[in-house]
């Protein structure tokens, strides 16, 4: 288990009942932004954190309640591998963890498997910001099941 001040973090695990009470807890708890994301994505936060071919992690905070789910495809798609998260309405009590975490992780996943990529709606912002940090680089909008979406990729962390 990492801990990083406030927050803690856990690999996934399906076996688990309280990693499986946790990721129903997020989804019933989902910030709307990551709720429109999934449903645009024809997808909930359980079938992403059940894939065989991801590495997921759950993220606790200080009193030990889910706030957030995040993992990435072990196996390329194009050369890249799909990296994602989504969190509950409580997520943004732990904002300065977060993003060192996040940072983090995302250096981790790239030395490990290389440039990581996925799409983000062009309305979340807060996460927009966050991946720009991260050094994602934005292909054209795109307009999909009510989403305008856009597919970024990260090569190597700022």
């Amino acid at each position: 288990m990492a801990a990083l001040s406030k927050v803690t973090t856990e690999k996934f695990n399906k076996e688990n009942k309280r990693h499986l009470r946790a990721v129903k807890y997020i989804e019933e708890h989902l910030r709307p932004i990551d709720k429109k994301e999934l449903q645009g994505a024809y997808t909930s936060v359980t079938t992403c954190a059940m894939h065989e071919f991801c590495d997921n992690f759950l993220a606790f905070g200080e009193k030990g309640e889910p706030i957030a789910i995040y993992g990435i495809v072990k196996y390329p798609i194009d050369g890249l591998h799909a990296v994602w998260m989504v969190g509950t309405t409580k997520i943004k009590n732990y904002k300065k963890e977060l993003i060192t975490m996040g940072l983090d992780e995302i250096s981790r996943f790239i030395k490990v498997y290389g440039p990581v990529t996925n799409y983000i709606s062009t309305d979340n912002n807060e996460s927009r910001r966050w991946l720009k940090k991260a050094g994602a680089v934005f292909d054209t909008p795109f307009n999909e099941n009510g989403v305008t979406w856009q597919q970024f990729v990260i090569r190597r962390t700022k």
